[in-house]
C-alpha cells in the first residue's frame, strides 16, 4: 500500500509542477511508445517477478503463499482485458493498453493479496482497471496534467484502491494475522476506517515530503534542463543517443535537390552492381546480341538520371 500510494501521490505532484512537455497537445498526453517490444519484456519480466514478492511475503511456502499468487494472476489478467476492451471501444486494441492494465491489476491486488479470497481478485481486477483507465481519462484529458508514465493512475490510484479493498473483501480466514472486512464475520467498517485513514495519512506524508524534495532538487541543480527539448538528455547531457533514426526525424526536411540527389546516387549504384553482374554471366548463344541488349537496358537508366 505505501509503496504505490506514494509513487501515485509523488508523480502527481511531479507533473503538476515540471508542466506539460513539448508537443503534449499535439498527442493529447498519449505520447507513442519510444520501444514497444522493449516495454513488453520489461511488463512480462515484472509480471514474472511480481508473483516472488506477492507470495514471498507469506515469509514461508504454504496455503497463504498459493493464494496470493492466484489473487495476484486473476487481478492482472482481468485488469488488462478490461484495460484491452475499453482500448478497443475508443480507439483500436493496443499493446501498449495491455502492458498498463497488467500492471494496475498488480499493483492495486498487492495491499490485498494476503488477505482476501483469491476468487475476488477477478472482481477486484474489474474495478482495478476500470478506475485506472478512468483515472488517466481525468488527469490527462481533462486536467491537462503530464503524468508521462501514467504512475498517478497506474500505481498511485490502484495503490489505493486495493487498500480501501482489504477493509470491504478481508477475511481472517485466509490470514490469521488479518481481520474479517464489512463483507465478511460481524460486518464490521473498523478494517475498512483503518485502511482508509492509513491512505490518507500515506498519502498526505509522501505530498509533503515530495514538495520538500522538489524545491531542494530545484535550488541545486534544477528541476528541467535548459537545453532542446527536442535533442533529448542522452544527446545533450551524454553525446549519446538510443536510436538513430531520430536524426532524421529531429532534423530539416529534406529539399526537392537533395531527394533528387539521393534518387540518383541509389540509381548510379544499381547500374554500377548491373555492369559488374553482366560483366561475369557467361553468355553461349550469340553472346554479343545479349551483351548488346543488357547494355542498351542500362543505357535507358543512365538516361532517367
Amino acid at each position: 500500500m505505501v509503496i504505490h500510494t506514494t509513487s501515485g501521490v509523488s508523480a502527481l505532484i511531479c507533473g503538476i509542477v515540471l508542466g506539460q512537455r513539448k508537443d503534449f497537445d499535439k498527442y493529447n498526453g498519449e505520447f507513442p511508445p519510444s520501444n514497444l517490444p522493449l516495454a513488453a519484456l520489461g511488463g512480462a519480466l515484472l509480471w514474472t517477478a511480481w508473483f516472488g514478492f506477492n507470495a514471498g511475503s507469506a515469509l514461508q511456502s504454504g496455503s497463504l503463499a498459493v493464494s496470493t499468487v492466484v489473487a495476484t494472476q486473476r487481478s492482472a489478467v482481468t485488469s488488462g482485458v478490461i484495460w484491452l476492451i475499453i482500448s478497443w471501444i475508443r480507439h483500436k486494441p493496443s499493446a501498449t493498453a495491455v502492458l498498463n492494465g497488467v500492471i494496475a491489476g498488480l499493483a492495486g491486488i498487492t495491499p490485498a493479496s494476503g488477505y482476501i479470497d483469491p476468487q475476488y481478485g477477478a472482481v477486484l481486477g474489474v474495478i482495478l482497471g476500470i478506475t485506472s483507465y478512468s483515472s488517466i481519462f481525468l488527469i490527462k484529458h481533462k486536467l491537462r496534467i503530464d503524468d508521462a508514465l501514467d504512475v498517478s493512475s497506474v500505481h498511485g490510484i490502484t495503490g489505493v484502491v486495493g487498500s480501501i479493498a482489504i477493509g470491504f473483501f478481508g477475511q481472517k480466514s485466509f490470514n490469521e494475522d488479518g481481520r474479517d472486512g464489512l463483507f465478511f464475520g460481524t460486518h464490521s467498517p473498523y478494517l475498512l476506517g483503518v485502511q482508509s485513514m492509513a491512505v490518507v495519512i500515506t498519502g498526505l506524508w509522501s505530498g509533503i515530503i515530495t514538495i520538500i524534495l522538489l524545491k531542494l532538487i530545484d535550488k541545486l541543480v534544477g528541476l528541467k534542463g535548459s537545453f532542446d527539448e527536442e535533442m533529448g538528455l542522452d544527446e545533450e547531457e551524454h553525446g549519446e543517443q538510443a536510436y538513430e533514426w531520430r536524426n532524421s526525424i529531429i532534423g530539416e526536411p529534406l529539399t526537392e535537390q537533395q531527394i533528387q540527389t539521393i534518387v540518383r546516387g541509389s540509381v548510379s549504384h544499381h547500374i554500377q552492381q548491373e555492369q559488374r553482374r553482366l560483366s561475369l554471366v557467361p553468355t553461349t548463344i550469340n553472346p554479343s546480341l545479349n551483351r548488346r541488349s543488357n547494355f542498351n537496358q542500362i543505357s535507358k537508366l543512365e538516361e532517367t538520371l
